[in-house]
């Protein structure tokens, strides 16, 4: 395949990959921030308790990053890139037009096409952007770099269109929008579809040759894995429920990589062993991550002060219709503000949308990551970075800041009578700050390790391993402690996952030197 970029320049696809992505990941997004308030609402919405609510989050996600391992396989081995991004392009739009039919059947097959449609598309579109390069091109990192950026773009200003749809035409056009911004992504597929064919040959070609009877893939995966991940997933249910469905589900996932790593030969146990601690490591950060959509959006919507007292911010929101209106008699007055007084019997008064929340972190994204970057390199030249075991203990005390942060929220809305205020907005920004700083630590490191120390005939499955053990299962945990929102006190849940990061901040931070043995020294 004749490789599109060059030593001086990127390749002419990375400009339609960025629009493909980005488009995409405006419609996930807009659709992600919505989810729960859709399902709690009990106006336009299933009116689901928290508890419900987060876990059919908590399942949908995991979900989400189960699939694009066997999306991954399938691109790769049997429809190639193009269809199979397309399918997916497919699947998503139709998805997300039946959540806006905003009935319960309709609803969840389309997070049903969503999850499928994500597995065959995500893994791919990024896969894509990195054949367009020539070996070895020192521009390939720069290159992701612009591609990431665009996700982050779209997930800056998708809020506020789901924000502007929500309070001006209802959750159906809310969620319609999340559609279009996926049939946007589905056009620009098409209009490049004969183009990126270069893609495919490059499958075609590697169908011809001879595979690796060692290698671990797709067919031993169906054949050992699915099986008992059905049956035990379809038990659990049966039995226990949904959440208790997926747990059961990945214990035959963390068993195949246990028998993995017990039955590699002797040279590769080292690496394999380190790999997994790492994927295993990064899981408590993803947990946290995944707070986004569930907890820390019912903190934003139940004890957050949104009322608008900022002239700027108040002429803004009105002018562009993102804030909500309501009056003295609204469940939002139910906790009162320790800042703003209760408006008069009648009085309407704007809030602050709480899904424009969830662009904190996007924002923090695109300004913090060429501030750490310059850092980074500045260390490096002096040969000072830290390496890739310390950075993610560095991101996991981060993350753990950030549910400190919330810890004292949770105490500065309590008066000395025990009667519960709402509190000022920054709490949730300074928390979203530090998680995004660990983002920016623990998020871009998993898929370079998994390409740096995977022995070559492990690399497919521990690309799934990074997607299930670090994202699957660490986003189905935060769903579960989401849940217990209405179970304990808001303090003792928000401690308890700060423990949780510091103990594998812990843990990483103590085998550093044994796991840096087995990581390649680009890598730090």
């Amino acid at each position: 395949m004749h490789k599109q970029g060059t030593a001086e320049r990127h390749p002419w696809s990375l400009k339609w990959l960025f629009s493909i992505e980005m488009w995409e990941r405006f419609g996930f997004y807009l659709m992600l921030g919505l989810l729960t308030l859709f399902l709690m609402d009990t106006k336009g919405g299933f009116g689901y308790s928290e508890d419900l609510a987060s876990e059919i989050y908590g399942t949908f996600l995991a979900l989400c990053y189960v699939t694009p391992f066997f999306g991954a396989m399938l691109a790769e081995r049997i429809f190639g890139f193009r269809k199979t991004v397309l399918l997916g392009a497919v699947l998503m739009m139709i998805g997300y037009f039946l959540l806006a039919t905003v009935t319960s059947v309709t609803f969840f097959l389309g997070l049903g096409l969503i999850v499928l449609g994500n597995g065959l598309f995500k893994p791919n579109i990024s896969a894509m952007l990195g054949k367009f390069y020539e070996d070895g091109s020192k521009l390939v990192d720069s290159g992701y770099k612009i591609f990431y950026m665009g996700i982050n773009i779209a997930g800056l200003f998708c809020n506020f269109i789901a924000a502007f749809l929500r309070h001006n035409y209802g959750w159906d056009f809310a969620f319609a929008g999340a559609g279009v911004g996926m049939g946007l992504s589905t056009i620009i597929i098409l209009l490049v579809y004969k183009r990126l064919a270069p893609i495919d040959a490059l499958v075609e070609e590697q169908k011809k040759q001879p595979r690796d009877p060692n290698e671990v893939g797709f067919a031993f995966m169906g054949k050992w894995v699915l099986p008992p991940m059905v049956l035990l997933g379809g038990g659990g249910y049966y039995l226990f429920g949904l959440t208790w469905a997926v747990l059961l589900a990945f214990i035959p996932i963390l068993v195949f990589y246990f028998f993995l790593w017990a039955s590699a030969k002797k040279e590769e146990k080292g690496p394999l062993g380190a790999l997994l601690i790492l994927l295993v490591v990064a899981m408590p950060f993803f947990t946290l991550y995944g707070l986004n959509g569930a907890a820390l959006n019912y903190w934003a919507r139940d004890n957050t002060d949104r009322q608008m007292n900022s002239e700027v911010i108040n002429w803004t929101m009105n002018t562009f219709q993102f804030a909500e209106e309501v009056d003295s008699e609204s469940p939002y007055f139910e906790i009162q503000s320790k800042i703003t007084p209760l408006p008069a019997k009648g009085e309407k008064v704007r809030l602050l949308s709480t899904e424009l929340f969830q662009s904190v972190n996007p924002f923090f994204i695109i300004t913090l990551i060429p501030l750490i970057e310059l850092l980074m390199g500045f260390l490096r030249r002096r040969k000072r970075a830290p390496s890739t075991p310390v950075q993610m203990g560095i991101g996991l005390i981060f993350a753990a800041f950030g549910m400190l942060v919330m810890f004292f929220a949770t105490k500065a809305g309590v008066s000395p009578e025990g009667t519960i205020f709402k509190v000022s907005p920054w709490w949730l920004v300074s928390t979203y700050f530090f998680l995004t700083a660990a983002e920016c630590f623990v998020s871009p490191v998993g898929l370079t390790l998994v390409r740096q120390m995977s022995p070559k005939r492990f690399t497919a499955v521990m690309m799934g391993g990074f997607f299930i053990i670090s994202i699957a299962i660490g986003v189905k945990l935060a769903g579960v402690a989401s849940g217990l929102w209405n179970t304990i006190d808001h303090d003792t849940l928000f401690m308890g996952l700060m423990v949780y990061a510091l103990f594998f901040a812990g843990l990483v931070f103590s085998l550093s030197k044994w796991l840096n043995k087995y990581i390649p020294q680009t890598s730090e």
